[in-house]
């Protein structure tokens, strides 16, 4: 049982709900109160509708009216939505997955990304969990801090603070970004980290991992790399990460990542339709 903005949901293990591939079950099970009942009448009777609409569509047509109606498309966006999904037809990733690869190649026009987006163990049920349990989010520059502000203004609200707007003194053995990520990480201990700019802020985040006096919820390190030693120390280690294999990255993709979990958190914990 989940305790979320004061009220309780029954509902099966996250991973069930964000590895499904019937996606009408999405909306079935968390809503569900502990009487077996769901939130209001009127909640029944939408998804009482989304169920009849389900079984009236082929999969990735009702993955479209999905996405219309919980993600908030405009019908343009659903229509190159549906074409991304033609094109990528016969994937293998998870349905959560597959939303998180797909707003980031919508993002960037780079279908390549699709291969390229990597999710540790437990990592998405692990930035969920925090998401919805009002976890300070990190980022390292201020255009990803107002790419994801919406989002969470009108999810759970999570507090934002940026690396590069954060007070730091000079000095020559790190970046601005990379400093004021350290500083940050040392105040907000378990904070979600997003890069996106700067692949160097990475190296003090995974210092005060492995010296323990940090325990991230999540890394997504979407900052473009070329510096791979530094990537295969995140992916050795413990912590939850979402990571982008080769040189690629950017904004958008951080952007698109974050805004996709934010949803996800949504579906799963928050109040129907935000």
């Amino acid at each position: 049982m989940a305790q979320v903005q004061g009220r309780c949901f029954q509902h099966t293990s996250l991973a069930e709900i964000v590895d499904r591939h019937s996606m009408h079950e999405i909306g079935r099970s968390p809503r569900t109160l502990e009487n077996g009942t769901l939130p209001c009448a009127e909640w029944h009777k939408t998804f009482a509708a989304i169920l009849i609409v389900a079984k009236a569509l082929p999969h990735e047509s009702f993955f479209n009216f999905l996405a219309a109606l919980l993600m908030e498309w405009h019908q343009s966006d659903v229509a190159q939505l549906r074409v991304i999904d033609q094109l990528l037809a016969g994937h293998n990733l998870s349905p959560a997955e597959y939303d998180i690869a797909r707003r980031v190649i919508y993002a960037t026009g780079d279908l390549e990304y699709l291969n390229l987006i990597t999710y540790s163990e437990q990592a998405l049920q692990s930035g969920v969990a925090a998401l919805a349990a009002h976890t300070p989010i990190v980022v390292d520059v201020t255009m990803v801090q107002v790419g994801v502000l919406s989002y969470t203004q009108n999810t759970f609200g999570n507090p934002i603070y940026c690396g590069a707007e954060t007070f730091t003194r000079p000095q020559q053995e790190k970046s601005r970004i990379a400093f004021g990520i350290e500083t940050l990480a040392r105040r907000h201990p378990t904070a979600i980290f997003v890069l996106s700019s700067d692949h160097s802020a990475l190296e003090p985040l995974l210092t005060l991992v492995e010296a323990q006096e940090i325990r991230p919820a999540l890394i997504i390190d979407a900052a473009p790399n070329f510096l791979s030693p530094i990537l295969e120390r995140l992916q050795k280690s413990w912590v939850p990460h979402i990571a982008i294999k080769g040189c690629k990255g950017g904004v958008s993709v951080a952007t698109a990542i974050m805004n996709g979990l934010l949803k996800l958190a949504w579906i799963a914990y928050g109040d129907p339709l935000p």
